[in-house]
């Protein structure tokens, strides 16, 4: 077992993604957290998918018609995706190459960003941006997290979680 934040959820107004995500750039910024930015066509159909690269793996590939933004807030910690299909909902390009034999159904997935290597501070810090952006642009956003966190906001309750989960690794 592992400490990671689980979300999904839909932007109220897709005309808003460009608005949470120059927020969320700002705020990378301050932290000092790299980021990407994802502003691909919505109108193009969506093509992505796995494919064998010889000599470099599997990767995804195609047109993922995702916008929005990723987080990389610690070299410890999972990316945060907050980037947004055609149709509103929060996704990944691994989930939409996942969705290929389906041909891309619409659904609300959870993704998940794990926490534990990067510490109490950046679980802490990304619970809180979902939180607010749960506030301003995703008001059907749900988490899951094994810390209780999110809902008692208890930092010291935090750390005493991530200390006894490093005394069992």
């Amino acid at each position: 077992m592992s400490i990671s934040i689980q979300y999904r959820g839909s932007i109220f107004d897709r005309a808003y993604v460009a608005k949470l995500t120059d927020e969320v750039e700002d705020i990378a910024r301050i932290m000092g957290w790299p980021y990407e930015l994802w502003n691909e066509d919505w109108n193009y159909p969506m093509d992505a998918h796995f494919e064998s690269i010889r000599g470099a793996g599997i990767q995804i590939v195609g047109h993922t018609a995702l916008r929005g933004i990723c987080l990389h807030p610690h070299p410890q910690a999972e990316p945060l995706w907050l980037v947004f299909r055609p149709d509103g909902t929060l996704s990944s390009p691994f989930h939409l190459a996942l969705d290929a034999g389906e041909r891309y159904p619409p659904k609300r997935v959870w993704l998940s960003t794990e926490t534990q290597w990067a510490g109490p501070e950046i679980h802490a810090a990304l619970v809180r941006l979902l939180l607010h952006l749960r506030k301003r642009y995703i008001h059907d956003l749900e988490l899951r997290d094994a810390t209780g966190f999110p809902q008692s906001g208890d930092e010291a309750r935090l750390r005493l979680f991530f200390d006894a989960m490093d005394a069992v690794q």
